[in-house]
């Protein structure tokens, strides 16, 4: 494959591109799922609070906010498995385009 060719340039900036997405992809999923970790913590001591303080009146407000918490851990959840399936769809085009760059 000739380097100067037009064709050749276009396929690697496709390449390039791919491997962008991909890469921001993974850096989402992985930021997504820091943030699970943390939310996770933050429900146990929720959890440990209300456990504490079931009579108060503070409950309440603890059992939003672990109510709230457990809503974002699900809405990260479906962005997880969203972002999981774009990956695996980038990670194919990458996987065809590497073939398809050696086969020339």
């Amino acid at each position: 494959m000739e380097r100067n060719d037009p064709n050749t340039k276009m396929r690697e900036k496709i390449y390039k591109e791919l491997k962008v997405n991909f890469q921001n992809l993974e850096q989402q999923i992985k930021e997504l799922e820091n943030l699970n970790a943390e939310y996770a913590i933050k429900c146990d001591l929720y959890g440990q609070c209300l456990a504490e303080h079931l009579l108060s009146s503070g409950s309440d407000v603890i059992k939003k906010h672990l109510e709230e918490t457990h809503a974002k851990i699900q809405e990260n959840e479906e962005a997880i498995k969203q972002l999981k399936l774009e990956r695996d769809a980038y990670r194919i085009e990458i996987e065809i385009y590497e073939n398809n760059i050696k086969d020339k």
